[in-house]
This record gives C-alpha cells, structure tokens and sequence, in this order.
C-alpha cells in the first residue's frame, strides 16, 4: 500500500524551529515525538512539580532521546529558553492561562482542546477568554492554534470522498469517536467536552465558516455517550445535516474513529508501517489508504504556519461546543 500525500506543506518546515511542551506526561510526550520526528528541537517542558519531573522526562526518552530541560515555573521556563513554539497539552482548567503566558512572550502556540474549559467558569466567562486569547493573537501577529488531528482526517476524508464520489453533493456528515473509558468518568457532558471539539473540527473543515450557522436539531447524553445533531445552512446550497457521535468503550474495540459522508463510511486506524512508523490507515468499502500520521501532519502544518484550526475556527469550534451540549 502506497503512502500518500496528506499535506500541502512541505516537509522539514519544523527543523532548527525549539519548541516547549507545556505538560509533557501525557498526550504532550506523543506531540514531542512528532515534533522531534518533522525536525524541530524539543527544548524544555514544563511540569506542576519538581516530583513530577522525572517521570516526565522517562515519558519522553521512551518516546526518543531528549535533552530538554524540565521547569516548574513558566515564565521561567520562557524566560530562560525562549522557545519558536509552546505546545500546550496541560490539564483543561489551565489552558487559558498557559496560551496568555507563552503569547505576552511572542512565542506560537498550539493548545489541545478543548482551547478552554473550566467547571469554575460559566460558559459564557470561558468563551470570553476564548476571543481574549484569539484577539491578543491576532493583534501580535503571532500564530495560535487549537490541536484537532481530525481536521486533517477529515479533509483527507473529504479529498478521498470527492474522487471516490465524483459529482456527488456533501448532504450529510457524522462522525463516530470512541475511547476508553476512564475511572470516575460517567459524565455524558464531560464526555462531550472531551471529544465534541474533534467531531466539530470536521465539521469545520468540511464546512469552512457555517458552524455559527447551525441549527440544533437533537441531543441525547445518556451516561458513556453522548448524541449531538445539527443542520447547517450552506450559502447558496442545500443544508447539510452534522450528527455527533461520542463515546466510551469498555473492551476492544479500544478506539474508535469514523467519518461518514453521505453514506460513505470512512474507519480511521492507526498502524506502524515496516520501519515502526505510526502511519493512518483509512478503511472504506472501496479500498484502504495509508497517509502519514494525522497528528504529525497538524505539526508539520502548524510549523509551517498554516495550522488547520486558528483565529475565529477556534471561537466558532468552542460556541458550537456549548451550543451542542445545551450549555448556551
């Protein structure tokens, strides 16, 4: 199976560029082998506490050899290394935080979603540091963007449906987004918290600026899932209805990751090729395609200084969060 081109952007466009990890213990440690892997160099992450750093470290030489430097204090960190890049993977409540910071010290930032999420904030305080954050961006002419791999899926999906469907009008779209479930999780909200801004990002890669458009149509949160629907008006066009599946597994299959576009199934697997590369794997009833890891595309992109989701998509991915689950 031949590998194909996922990305418009070039490769190498992350190498000589230093990037910090801000939280490097969990999903931070995959985003630092990504960016060591396009090139960059992996500076300094940062942890809560000086007992959490050696594990933090071991989290990332089991990913590859690193001679970061590890901190507890931010702006020490930022002070002292003056990274290109802050890559922000710590826990939601410090998300907005943490993008302030590394912004008033001129850095590009990426942040995981969802951009902000506070349970001590009302929705309408978190959307509110939401634009604080976009706009302070945008008037220092400085890149920031929210993490959503399926972004890029999606448009890889997109692509592969256009010349799978030749001629065929986009009608409807859903998304089917599983993983396992957690100790203590049994909130369908939190749930939709969790993985709603990825199934939203393909709703905004799909349909570039109509998610402040939509119309809710169906919610159903039932403990270890959560149902979102939704109709998008189209200028000029026939509306596209969106459904949003999230959920929690409890056995295999572990993970599960769909775009559906019409009835066209798309299942996202995640495969090591021959020399023990993670590549993506796109299953449909027409064949399988194999593209470069979608996680290391959206790093390879944001290097380049096209990330998928930036500026007003990040506003428009967090209104239709809160729309969606009722919280607005």
């Amino acid at each position: 199976m031949r590998l194909e081109s996922g990305s418009s952007a070039p490769r190498e466009t992350a190498r000589g560029k230093t990037v910090a990890i801000v939280g490097a213990r969990g999903i931070g440690r995959h985003h630092a082998k990504w960016w060591h892997l396009e090139g960059a160099q992996i500076t300094a992450f940062l942890c809560r506490s000086q007992d959490t750093l050696p594990l933090a470290r071991q989290g990332l030489d089991d990913q590859f050899h690193s001679n970061a430097r590890g901190y507890t204090s931010m702006k020490h960190m930022l002070t002292t290394e003056r990274p290109d890049i802050v890559d922000v993977c710590s826990p939601n409540a410090y998300h907005y935080r943490h993008v302030m910071t590394a912004l008033r010290f001129r850095c590009e930032v990426v942040c995981e979603k969802p951009f902000v999420y506070n349970s001590f904030l009302t929705p309408t305080e978190m959307l509110t540091e939401t634009r604080k954050a976009v706009d302070f961006a945008a008037s220092i002419k400085v890149n920031l963007s929210l993490c959503s791999q399926y972004a890029v899926a999606a448009r890889i999906c997109g692509s592969l449906f256009t010349r799978l469907r030749p001629g065929q009008y986009l009608e409807r779209i859903e998304t089917v987004l599983a993983s396992p479930v957690k100790e203590g999780q049994s909130d369908p909200l939190e749930l939709w918290v969790d993985l709603g801004p990825h199934a939203l990002a393909v709703a905004s890669q799909l349909l570039p600026g109509c998610l402040p458009e939509l119309v809710v149509n169906n919610r159903v949160f039932d403990d270890q899932k959560a149902t979102c629907g939704c109709v998008v008006s189209m200028p000029g066009k026939a509306p596209v209805e969106c459904v949003f599946n999230v959920s929690r597994t409890v056995g295999n299959p572990k993970n599960i990751r769909q775009i559906i576009l019409n009835d066209m199934v798309f299942d996202i697997h995640g495969d090591n090729d021959s020399e023990g590369v993670f590549r993506a794997r796109i299953i449909t009833e027409e064949g399988s395609f194999l593209f470069e890891d979608m996680l290391q595309l959206l790093i390879r992109e944001t290097a380049a200084g096209t990330p998928p989701i930036s500026g007003q998509a990040i506003v428009e991915n967090m209104e239709a969060l809160f729309r969606l689950g009722g919280m607005v």
